[in-house]
């Protein structure tokens, strides 16, 4: 079991693309550190692939990527330890708000 204090939330600073964010978390540093670096290598490959210069359009296919790897893992039963299965769900409620705010911000921006 771990230690309550270690799960203390904190600000973290972590760079994705080039920009620095500021992330409040109860998980580890370095493991924050290792998801951020996920994130931006993630939306380096996108921004590359697809040749997109907006950060918000970026950052929607980004999600998209992430999102539809992590259905793949969960439709295949690769599920994580039990002691994570709940913070799991909650990251992946997270992400499908995330998805569908950026959905709904790309649906209110008028045609160009």
């Amino acid at each position: 079991m771990s230690d309550p204090a270690s799960r203390r939330r904190r600000a973290i600073q972590v760079e994705i693309i080039g920009r620095e964010y500021r992330v409040v978390t109860d998980r580890d540093e370095a493991w924050m550190r290792r998801v951020a670096e996920l994130v931006d290598r993630a939306m380096v490959r996108v921004r590359d692939e697809t040749e997109t210069v907006d950060s918000l359009d970026v950052a929607v296919l980004t999600a998209l990527h992430l999102a539809q790897n992590l259905m793949i893992l969960r439709d295949e039963g690769i599920a994580p330890p039990d002691e994570e299965r709940a913070q799991n769900r909650v990251d992946a409620q997270r992400m499908r708000e995330i998805v569908q705010l950026a959905e709904d911000a790309l649906q209110a921006e008028p045609p160009a």
